[in-house]
């Protein structure tokens, strides 16, 4: 008899795998370390789970500013003539961003080439796991088992 999967549990299981990837040294640029302590995971159904941040700047570092963010142009002053910050050769007309630094979308990455950690198959089973795989590989992500 096939036992029912706590599916719940496994979606917990499987952000929080995520999680730990994300949060891996050297992925989350660092000057403080907050942006690191910040990234969670939280199951929100039976199907559902986010990881991410609840600090303001994090969508900013991960996705990129200025001509490198989503709305590809110089950020300028919207007020005043010219943008300030501490320490910068003033005045400051234009800046062009900053880059992107993808940490989740590449923990996610990471995740579908390594597929589910061995504790989730030895709890859940191969099947589930290899669920999983084919999943991943329906949304274009690709798991391959080294």
């Amino acid at each position: 008899m096939v036992k029912p999967i706590d599916t719940r549990q496994l979606i917990g299981q499987l952000a929080a795998q995520i999680e730990e990837i994300a949060t891996r040294q050297g992925r989350i640029p660092y000057r403080t370390g907050q942006l690191q302590k910040s990234i969670t995971s939280q199951v929100l159904s039976d199907t559902e789970a986010v990881v991410g941040s609840n600090l303001f700047y994090a969508r900013f570092v991960h996705d990129g500013t200025g001509i490198y963010g989503p709305l590809q142009r110089k950020i300028t002053p919207r007020r005043k003539k010219a943008l300030y910050w501490k320490d910068a050769a003033h005045p400051v007309k234009s800046v062009r961003g900053q880059k992107p630094q993808p940490f989740l979308a590449e923990a996610v990455e990471e995740f579908a080439r390594v597929g589910p950690a061995p504790a989730i198959i030895d709890r859940f089973g191969r099947d589930v796991a290899d669920a999983i795989a084919l999943e991943l590989q329906r949304q274009g992500l690709e798991v391959k088992r080294g």
